[in-house]
């Protein structure tokens, strides 16, 4: 997924997508309280992140952006 691709908003597979990570990587970066991007308000309790967050993050994060915590 190109930073093009994104969609304005993101549920957590397009999240996962966009930075070539897994959507167990996503959830335990949340759990433990250090994902970068901050999230907007849940719908039916899935949440959600803006598509123009995910490009900004992914325009300034180094490589290897989101690897295993711990």
């Amino acid at each position: 997924m190109t930073p093009d691709d994104i969609p304005p908003v993101c549920f957590i597979d397009d999240v996962a997508r966009a930075l070539r990570c897994s959507t167990t990587t996503i959830k335990r970066r949340l759990r433990v309280g250090t994902f970068p991007i901050p999230s907007l308000p849940s719908i039916d309790s899935r949440r959600r992140w803006a598509g123009e967050d995910v490009r900004q993050f992914i325009a300034r994060a180094p490589a290897g952006r989101l690897r295993r915590v711990g």
